[in-house]
């Protein structure tokens, strides 16, 4: 069964000259306006919808502040709806380009939050701290080293061999031989 023909009203076709000629591609303006793509290349060869035919536009300030109050979660699921979108139009080449992207600002995301949880953890250590006392680097050490044998115990002098200091044995009485 075939689909019915479509019929677009003059004012469709104008909204999609319009945005064609002000840059945006044919695709875009075929799924914004449910035109097919065919029909609307046609029409453009044949009316002369020609970018080339169009004056230079002024040249845009860039607007490098457009993101500055945007927090990085924000951006991290700005770059996965476009994956999205991108996957919804079935350009997969888009879709993995933003999908780099994602990846590369949810790991920077990742990484500050593990190093602001390192800074709090941090900070909470040293509120547990008297002031005048030093801070101590190993905790389960005391600065005059009463604990050492907690962490590294005395092995007894009758304690049996391991496995390497046996064959390490075994080597040096064959090498005396």
């Amino acid at each position: 069964m075939t689909d019915a023909p479509r019929t677009r009203s003059s004012e469709t076709w104008d909204t999609a000259r319009d945005a064609y000629l002000a840059g945006a591609t044919a695709e875009e303006v075929c799924d914004r306006h449910d035109l097919g793509l065919s029909a609307f290349r046609a029409r453009a060869r044949r009316q002369g919808w020609r970018r080339a035919d169009q004056p230079d536009p002024e040249p845009d300030d860039d607007d490098l502040d457009a993101y500055a109050g945007v927090a990085l979660p924000e951006l991290v699921d700005l770059a996965w709806r476009r994956v999205a979108r991108a996957l919804d139009r079935g350009a997969s080449t888009e879709a993995a380009r933003w999908l780099r992207i994602h990846a590369a600002l949810h790991a920077r995301a990742q990484s500050e939050a593990i190093e602001a949880r390192r800074e709090e953890d941090h900070l909470a250590h040293l509120e547990k701290v008297r002031p005048g006392e030093p801070p101590r680097l190993f905790p389960r050490l005391a600065p005059d080293g009463r604990d050492v044998h907690d962490v590294h115990p005395k092995i007894p002098d009758d304690a049996p061999l391991t496995r390497a200091e046996r064959r390490r044995q075994e080597r040096e009485a064959r090498r005396r031989r």
